[in-house]
């Protein structure tokens, strides 16, 4: 779990562990949350409706991703990043700024690194978050951030961020393929940073591995109508629990404990099968390239939030708290 440094989120400790309490549910739901708002608050400073608003917004959503300690809020994260510099590279003025954002987000994370190596490590954050802000990758984003300013606001030149944004589409793509790798093939300690990156075991994720395992056992188990068509609203916790006694053995082998999936794709994909996931993705894809086509950029980037969410909502507990959030920005 993440930190509250500030105590602006109420966090408390119970155990040893940092728990939210309070109207954000817990601190995976609240970097879901700064996730969806980041393209919002790059809109108020891109288009001078909000500047000193949108810049302080980005500060504080930028940390909040990193303090959240959930690394699906991270990837997120850099999926809107990767959006965004595709979505604006054809626009001179605005690739310019973007690349002012980036300095902002180094920045922040510049300083949140500062502030917990001189705190001993006051905030406690995974391997994962570590590495965002740790010096290396804070000066390497900074020096790629000032350098593509440069290139694009003065020497008229928009390949650099082209180079970015497919450098990091590439990185992206390239991680689910290194977990198959490292999975069938671990080399050295799977303790290790590398291996909690990349060995994808019953414990990755928090116990998502074996979360999301258990839920493609039961899709694959069902009838060919089951598959078709799921097994019915709020089913998975039956099969999980009880038909399949998955939860049980969850349990006894030292598991969290969980009543859903931990990814709405899946849990879904259990509840309503091939054919209410088609169609769930053919109105999603259909707003989105409606909201893309439409030229006006706060849709755009409305659509981005949208995509990050749904990039979290792959690692996230399956509740109305994060449904009836994609209404707002549907």
């Amino acid at each position: 779990m993440g930190v509250d440094v500030a105590g602006l989120l109420v966090v408390v400790l119970e155990e040893q562990r940092q728990l939210l309490i309070g109207t954000f549910g817990n601190l995976a739901f609240t970097g879901f949350y700064f996730v969806i708002l980041f393209p919002i608050a790059v809109y108020g400073f891109i288009s001078n409706e909000a500047k000193a608003l949108g810049i302080v917004s980005m500060v504080f959503l930028s940390i909040g991703v990193i303090i959240t300690n959930t690394d699906g809020t991270l990837l997120a994260f850099v999926v809107e990043w990767i959006v965004m510099l595709f979505l604006l590279k054809k626009d001179k003025e605005k690739a310019s700024m973007i690349f002012i954002v980036a300095i902002v987000i180094m920045m922040s994370w510049g300083a949140l690194g500062f502030i917990n190596t001189y705190s001993h490590g006051y905030i406690r954050l995974d391997a994962v978050e570590q590495a965002a802000i740790s010096l290396p990758v804070v000066i390497g984003g900074l020096i790629a951030a000032v350098c593509g300013f440069a290139l694009t606001k003065w020497a008229g030149n928009g390949k650099w961020l082209v180079v970015v944004s497919w450098t990091l589409l590439i990185v992206l793509i390239m991680y689910p393929v290194m977990c198959a790798v490292y999975t069938l093939h671990p080399f050295g300690n799977t303790a290790s940073f590398l291996g909690k990156l990349f060995y994808f075991d019953y414990h990755w994720g928090t116990d998502r591995g074996y979360l999301w395992r258990s839920a493609v056992a039961i899709f694959a188990d069902g009838s060919f109508a089951q598959k078709l068509f799921g097994r019915g609203t709020g089913s998975f916790l039956q099969a999980y629990l009880y038909d399949y006694s998955y939860g049980i053995d969850a349990i006894e082998m030292g598991l969290y404990s969980n009543e859903d999936a931990h990814n709405i794709y899946l849990q879904f994909l259990c509840e309503y099968g091939v054919v209410g996931v088609g169609i769930a993705f053919g109105a999603i894809i259909y707003r989105l390239r409606t909201r893309f086509s439409s030229g006006d950029l706060f849709l755009q980037l409305r659509a981005v939030a949208f995509i990050g969410a749904m990039v979290s909502s792959a690692f996230l507990v399956v509740q109305g708290i994060t449904l009836g959030f994609f209404g707002v920005i549907f």
